[in-house]
Parts: C-alpha cells; structure tokens; sequence
C-alpha cells in the first residue's frame, strides 16, 4: 500500500504481481517493481512534490522496503 502520493492510500497489486513466483534471492528481483508501483499512483502535484516526483519516490520507498525485509528475513534465518 501506498500514502502520502493522493488523496487515498492506494493497494499496489501491480508490485506484489511482479514478485510474486520469483525467488526472493534473484538479483533481478526489483525489476519491475518501480514501474508497477508508478503505473497504480496518480497522485496530484502540491507544495510537497510534483507527481513525477511522488511517483519516482514511491518506488525508492519501495525499493527499501524489500531491502529492509530481506535483510531481516535473512537475519533470523529465514532465507535459505
């Protein structure tokens, strides 16, 4: 899910599509994502950002999400 790019938190099925099957470990794992999480926003330009820009920084925020959750994963062993 994503907030702060609209009006409305919005669910980014496209994203979870694109990982979805694919081994966690691959080192292609993000290909992607980016762009499935920019196609589902459409947020609106304001004081904070222009849209471009909301869309380009939701995809770095996911980006890190995955590393952050990976890394974690990996961490307690979950990762094999």
């Amino acid at each position: 899910m994503c907030g702060a790019v609209g009006p409305v938190p919005v669910v980014c099925t496209g994203a979870a599509d694109v990982l979805v099957g694919r081994p966690i470990a691959a080192s292609d794992r993000y290909v992607g994502v980016a762009d499935a999480v920019a196609a589902t926003l459409s947020p609106s330009t304001d004081h904070r950002g222009d849209a471009d820009y909301k869309r380009e920084m939701a995809g770095v925020m996911v980006r890190r999400a995955l590393d952050r959750a990976l890394a974690a994963d990996t961490r307690v062993g979950g990762l094999r």
